[in-house]
């Protein structure tokens, strides 16, 4: 799955430790990134002293005031600005899920941070991908008559899952507080108005039914899918 990410991406960015995954899961540096940046505490040093001799650009940072993955984010920000012709519409971070829980709280928190940077975030690792949705519009009728793509802030979302790599198994979480009024279409249990929050119902272990689903709420949601590399 790392190499099919690598083969469709147009920049491809190590956070400090996640070098070595590279570099071991591509039979000892077949992959090659464009940037390595963090602390570098946790990349080895066969493989730093590889990346560097390839011509790799390597950006230690030392800062404490964000971890290894917002500082990536940040310089394939600047990646961005700097050039009139590179354009990130939707960044992958393979690898911001799973392990420590702590650690996939702040790859979620990312996802926030990063809402106003890039048009699109996602989390992806072997069996998930999570990505934000913003508040957006509830229609007082059917959503299927909503002709809103989610390109605007008010727009419903509508969200066309990839046969090929992901499976019917999806979620919608209420990660940033109550959601009321949510509202979904092309999932085996629509939402017609309910309210999601933790502690009450949170739509978790939810299918898709067809080759789109709809959504609106007056929250943030966490739209999660199930991967099926195969």
């Amino acid at each position: 799955m790392l190499s099919l990410l690598y083969e469709i991406s147009s920049f491809v960015m190590c956070a400090d430790g996640g070098a070595n995954r590279l570099y071991d899961m591509s039979g000892g540096g077949a992959l090659k990134p464009d940037a390595i940046k963090g602390d570098l505490d946790s990349i080895r040093g066969d493989v730093l002293k590889y990346y560097e001799e390839a011509g790799v650009e390597i950006v230690k940072d030392s800062s404490q005031d964000m971890n290894d993955l917002e500082k990536c984010l940040w310089h394939m920000k600047q990646v961005e600005e700097s050039s009139k012709k590179t354009r990130f519409d939707t960044v992958c971070v393979y690898g911001g899920l799973g392990g420590r829980f702590d650690q996939s709280m702040s790859s979620v928190s990312a996802l926030f941070k990063f809402l106003d940077v890039f048009d699109n975030v996602v989390l992806v690792d072997e069996e998930t991908t999570a990505t934000l949705l913003r508040p957006c519009r509830v229609p007082p009728g059917d959503l299927e008559k909503e002709d809103g793509d989610g390109g605007g802030k008010n727009d419903v979302h509508v969200i066309r899952p990839s046969a090929e790599i992901e499976g019917k198994l999806c979620g919608l979480i209420p990660i940033f507080g109550t959601c009321t009024n949510v509202k979904t279409s092309g999932l085996k249990w629509d939402l017609n108005g309910e309210e999601l929050s933790f502690g009450k119902l949170i739509s978790s272990s939810n299918e898709c039914t067809g080759t789109e689903v709809r959504v609106s709420s007056d929250n943030f949601l966490v739209w999660t899918t199930h991967v099926s590399w195969q």
